[in-house]
């Protein structure tokens, strides 16, 4: 017997769930017409393309330049062998911010940057490297 009450009830906390997540919807104005938003497809499918290339070619030129700067940067200065890797990992975080708001791709530019900075010798590389080996653990550990 309760469980035939439960079916009921479950039913209805479903449905409050479903008009909570709803109500912002109905609060919008109205903005027209369904076609008001669609465009040409051709147009559509130019302005993807001319985004998409923007991004890749910002976040592409954005990164090699940043991770060929953040080497020489790690070469001109002398610091604890223990702040190299929070420069790097600073200096990577403002790469991502910067190429963002400049509208390329963040994710590819801290990943060039990467590997450009990765194949250039610079000063505190082991401390750096030893600091990237730790987090990796941890990120491998907190995955599985």
């Amino acid at each position: 017997m309760p469980d035939s009450l439960f079916f009921p009830a479950a039913a209805a906390f479903a449905g409050l769930l479903v008009f909570l997540a709803l109500q912002p919807f109905a609060e919008r104005p109205p903005t027209g017409p369904i076609s008001a938003g669609a465009g040409d497809a051709a147009a559509v499918s130019v302005n993807l393309v001319a985004s998409f290339v923007l991004q890749m070619g910002l976040g592409l030129a954005l990164g090699g330049a940043s991770g060929y700067a953040m080497a020489r940067a790690m070469n001109a200065i002398r610091l604890e062998p223990g702040l190299y890797p929070v420069v790097v990992l600073g200096l990577a975080l403002c790469v991502f911010a910067i190429t963002s708001l400049l509208g390329g791709s963040g994710f590819l530019a801290v990943y060039i940057a990467g590997l450009v900075m990765g194949n250039t010798p610079f000063r505190g590389e082991i401390a750096y490297r030893r600091f990237q080996e730790g987090l990796t653990w941890l990120a491998q550990i907190t995955m599985f």
